[in-house]
């Protein structure tokens, strides 16, 4: 289910759109996609569909080798993104599920998407994770990836969470640290997930601040 809230505050006046729904009441954004769309949603490229309570996206590399959608606000900044995703099938053991904060593109999800902060993680090499920093639709090669602490295996959730504060960026896989970095690029900006080489399904997708 979907629910947005106005949050209002000495720091932040940030109004997102009304979609549906009930969370659990805390967060500003929240869709566990059990009422069967994906409204407030922006949808790019691939075939995005929700079933069985799950927001997926199942167009693999042969057609477009990323798949995205969009939602939120440009002036969004300091919260917190959290939401699962699970591989069902992929390519060359390469399908990977991305996340993006403080994404400042226009209101087509269509490529390029790229501007603004990329977490990705994929079973590449058994599991991988990569913090992609896209400025004006070229990534910075400076920043890092890493093999994920644990295997990350065809149809087993995982959760993601993160944390947009000022420039730090932290990032999380089932709760644990993956990493940091700092970079004042972009300074707020709208969430979204992409997808690449696989079927890929999104859940319990959570922004809050």
């Amino acid at each position: 289910m979907k629910k947005m809230l106005l949050i209002l505050s000495f720091l932040v006046l940030s109004i997102i759109p009304s979609v549906i729904a009930d969370c659990n009441g805390n967060e500003s954004f929240c869709d566990d996609f059990n009422d069967g769309n994906a409204d407030g949603w922006i949808l790019g490229d691939g075939n995005w569909v929700v079933k069985s309570g799950e927001f997926s996206q199942d167009m693999a590399a042969f057609i477009t080798e990323y798949n995205s959608a969009i939602l939120g606000d440009y002036n969004w900044y300091n919260y917190t993104l959290e939401g699962d995703f699970k591989i069902i099938s992929d390519t060359f053991s390469g399908g990977h599920a991305d996340f993006f904060v403080y994404l400042n593109t226009n209101d087509s999800a269509t490529p390029p998407l790229y501007n603004g902060y990329k977490f990705a993680v994929s079973r590449y090499a058994g599991g991988y994770w990569a913090v992609y920093p896209y400025k004006n639709s070229v990534y910075d090669s400076s920043f890092f990836s890493q093999p994920t602490p644990f295997p990350i295996n065809l149809n087993q959730v995982y959760h993601v969470r993160i944390i947009a504060n000022n420039s730090l960026f932290s990032f999380y896989l089932n709760n644990i640290l993956l990493g940091q970095f700092t970079d004042d690029y972009y300074t707020s900006g709208k969430i979204g997930l992409a997808t690449g080489q696989g079927d890929i399904h999104f859940d319990n997708v959570e922004v809050y601040s």
